[in-house]
């Protein structure tokens, strides 16, 4: 049973800190030790200390309180902890794991996160999904063209492999894809802050995506649903995930749908969302150079379900548009419409003399996994 510490710094805890903080002795004895923040007994660095605890390490916390990172003790790898109650989300941890699946797990189009770990917390139903730490799919931003091709060829095969296997993601927005990193970041990153060194000393020193290519996953199957094989007319009740610009058929909370064209529609947003049109809702600027998208982006998210296409042929289409690209095209810098002339000329010169130096390496100009 996880041991309940007294702590008389609780109000230095967000809510769902706690719980983690609770039963840290547990996993502890399973082999992950937690950051000092959420074990028992911890003092804040910043008390007693004339400095903002912004600056400080055991300041950093997560906005989801469901997750938490640790350090596996047996290798000494940075894992991310993810608790979930299966009264809440019943589909999540068997979906998870079945794509983790010996089956499953090492075919090169399965682009579900992958799970090392299931593992029960004790007196309780709660279960913790141990997983890679990874990072957001768009961060560091894309420097070519190349670089967006490769990260939305790599989605829509991974959605595609899902919905071969009749799971609807139903959830499939940016914050939703994230990627392994490591060969960008061979010296890690702060799992919480993650544009600072994991000794909290300096900034996370990377390579580019073209120079290490990283994994793309899809996380998240909280509000995800599978179907047998030999269901030809899949139908679900409609649910809201995290992109507020819904298609028309889940305008409705508790509206009977097709979750698969969904799917496809939310894959569009963000193509439109981040590359061809931006979102004034969250301050995403258009990126310049992207028009050969437009069409595909459009049938995406058409507001009729049944004029979407299906995510083979989006993936079959996508080939097409990427075959039809120069080098030169896919070597282009991504480009902000709204980027300053004098900034814009010289992170150019800088680029095209990075991309000399790729071009003599003989780097691809689209990241290719090894």
């Amino acid at each position: 049973m996880p041991v309940n510490v007294p702590n008389p710094i609780d109000d230095d805890l967000y809510p769902g800190e706690t719980w983690w903080r609770d039963h840290q002795p547990w996993l502890d004895q399973c082999g992950l030790a937690l950051r000092p923040r959420v074990t028992p007994g911890w003092i804040p660095s910043w008390i007693g200390r004339n400095v903002s605890p912004y600056t400080c390490e055991d300041f950093q916390s997560y906005a989801l309180p469901v997750v938490q990172d640790a350090l596996r003790k047996d290798d000494q790898r940075v894992v991310m902890l993810k608790n979930v109650d299966p009264n809440e989300y019943p589909t999540e941890c068997g979906i998870a794991n079945y794509f983790s699946s010996k089956e499953l797990a090492d075919i090169p189009e399965n682009h579900c996160v992958p799970i090392y770990e299931a593992m029960q917390a004790p007196g309780e139903g709660i279960i913790i999904l141990v997983m890679p730490l990874l990072r957001k799919c768009m961060d560091p931003p894309f420097e070519t063209v190349g670089e967006v091709i490769d990260f939305l060829g790599q989605v829509f095969e991974g959605m595609l492999f899902m919905h071969q296997h009749k799971v609807a993601h139903r959830d499939c927005h940016a914050p939703n894809i994230m990627m392994n990193a490591d060969a960008m970041y061979p010296g890690g990153f702060h799992p919480v802050a993650q544009n600072k060194s994991p000794n909290w000393k300096g900034r996370a020193k990377h390579f580019s995506r073209t120079e290490r290519p990283p994994k793309y996953y899809i996380i998240d199957f909280g509000i995800s649903i599978r179907f047998p094989l030999s269901d030809s007319s899949p139908r679900a009740r409609a649910v809201w995930g995290g992109d507020g610009d819904r298609p028309p058929e889940i305008q409705q909370q508790g509206a009977e749908y097709d979750p698969f064209p969904a799917d496809v529609f939310y894959l569009g947003n963000i193509i439109k969302h981040h590359f061809t049109e931006g979102r004034v809702s969250t301050e995403v600027k258009r990126k310049i150079g992207f028009t050969f998208l437009e069409s595909l982006a459009a049938d995406m998210t058409n507001s009729d379900p049944s004029k979407r296409p299906t995510m083979e042929e989006v993936v079959a289409r996508y080939s097409e548009i990427r075959g039809g690209l120069s080098s030169w095209k896919l070597r282009q810098r991504v480009v902000r419409c709204d980027e300053f002339f004098l900034a814009r000329w010289y992170r150019n010169t800088r680029h095209w003399g990075n991309t000399l130096g790729y071009i003599i390496k003989r780097i691809p100009p689209i990241p290719t996994q090894q």
